[in-house]
């Protein structure tokens, strides 16, 4: 597996043109975030994106306004995606899609991080049986894109749904074709002090990028 530790700001920039970063309204903020922490361009808008943990589909309401031809599938498991046109309620784990069928496959401080509170079983059965969805929805030379991948040593969920997801990538690389990246987001967690200063390093945030040959 790559890993690369330096900042994801030192890859090319997004290159998503036409919003504004003054007075953005609750969905635009979202756009404007999945642009930046998943390194979406302009050419990911070209292809089929299958969002996941989508809560009520803001991310593809709005690139309808900057990308008329933009094919974004929503997933949610709660009702919230309810009255999304393209919006789709199921789990991560068994996704209602058949095979190849998306370009790009992303999930935005949704996956894995939804699962950190279960116990170490069932979170190695829910994370390894949705990469195993992803990967089986995402055509030849697609991609799946996770950001803000909470890691940390500090408390026990943290430290088991890291161990989970670090193993899982492991397996992917000996059981798929595919080329797996771990970039640091340079967004860490810390606890502070009661004047607001950073105490110490609770977790670090990554953006994962599974790339399938």
């Amino acid at each position: 597996m790559k890993e690369n530790f330096g900042s994801i700001n030192n890859f090319q920039k997004p290159k998503v043109e036409n919003y504004d970063n003054e007075k953005l309204t609750e969905n635009e903020e979202t756009f404007k975030s999945y642009v930046e922490d998943l390194n979406l361009s302009s050419e990911d808008f070209e292809g089929a994106i299958l969002d996941v943990g989508s809560g009520d589909g803001g991310f593809a309401k709005i690139a309808k306004k900057h990308y008329e031809d933009s094919n974004i599938h929503s997933l949610e498991p709660t009702d919230s995606i309810k009255g999304t046109p393209t919006g789709t309620r199921g789990a991560s784990e068994n996704l209602p899609f058949g095979d190849s069928k998306f370009d790009l496959v992303i999930s935005h401080c949704a996956f894995p991080n939804v699962f950190i509170d279960g116990d170490k079983e069932k979170i190695e059965e829910q994370v390894r049986k949705s990469f195993d969805e992803f990967i089986r929805v995402t055509k030849d030379e697609g991609e799946i894109r996770l950001s803000n991948v909470l890691q940390g040593e500090i408390y026990e969920n943290q430290r088991v749904i890291t161990e989970v997801v670090n193993k899982a990538l492991q397996d992917l690389k000996l059981e798929y074709d595919v080329e797996i990246e771990k970039i640091d987001m340079n967004k860490d967690s810390y606890e502070y002090d009661n004047e607001n200063n950073p105490k110490r390093l609770l977790a670090k945030n990554f953006l994962i990028k599974i790339r399938k040959k």
